[in-house]
């Protein structure tokens, strides 16, 4: 009697097994990987080395992963300066459903785009766009040479015009836009609705601070000065 009763728990633990091995194996499988170079408009791909295409898109859920090099010719940064709406959220409540969808395109190393790109990407080093850029998030350091945008950004932005949901680290630039600034913003004109640090600027506003302004005009919820202002 005890005989069959360990017979049969062996052959349900083996079923078991047989079935986990056989789910597992199958969602691995639909993930492929290319060494030294690959294309990354193609789905479920995982690129070690220098990874190639003509453009990405927001739109676009390819499930591919760079470890190395992206390179994006042409790109399509250059329509981003023309685009009529912001691609940063305006609330909160945007915000967590951009960055809460699945992800198309995770980079981990250099990201160039030689107009620039307007990837659902989380950039994890260097991404450069020649004319503008967006990224759902940076992780390290974002350059463009007209905008620069991204949901979460965890670094330094730098463009003429830097625009992010959340950040934290450092906008370089001449108009810079933040919802959640935890670091410090640097320009001619600097926005943010909460700041924790510093602003640098001609004109600087922020909805609520805690840190300093220092400007030709500040602006907080407490006060309105020239020169420098301050809020904890």
């Amino acid at each position: 009697m005890k005989l069959y009763f360990i017979n049969r728990l062996i052959a349900i633990t083996s079923l078991i097994l047989f079935f986990a091995i056989n789910t597992y194996s199958q969602s691995s499988s639909k993930q492929k990987s290319r060494f030294l170079a690959g294309i990354f408009h193609n789905n479920n791909l995982n690129i070690y080395g220098l990874s190639l295409g003509l453009y990405s898109v927001d739109d676009e859920q390819r499930s591919t992963n760079t470890f190395g090099f992206k390179i994006e010719v042409p790109g399509v940064g250059i329509f981003l300066p023309l685009a009529p709406l912001r691609m940063v959220a305006k609330d909160s409540a945007t915000f967590i459903k951009k960055m809460t969808k699945p992800i198309s395109e995770n980079i981990y190393g250099l990201s160039i785009s030689a107009t620039g790109t307007m990837c659902d990407c989380v950039t994890n080093g260097i991404a450069i766009g020649g004319i503008g850029q967006y990224n759902r998030q940076v992780n390290g350091f974002s350059l463009s040479l007209f905008m620069n945008s991204a949901q979460r950004h965890n670094g330094f932005q730098f463009a003429m015009s830097n625009d992010s949901f959340v950040l934290n680290g450092m906008q370089l630039g001449y108009l810079n836009r933040v919802y959640l600034l935890r670091g410090a913003q640097f320009g001619l004109a600097n926005f943010s609705i909460n700041t924790i640090g510093l602003q640098v600027g001609i004109f600087n506003y922020s909805k609520k601070l805690k840190g300093f302004q220092i400007g030709l005009w500040n602006v907080n919820s407490k006060r309105k000065l020239p020169f420098i202002n301050w809020n904890f």
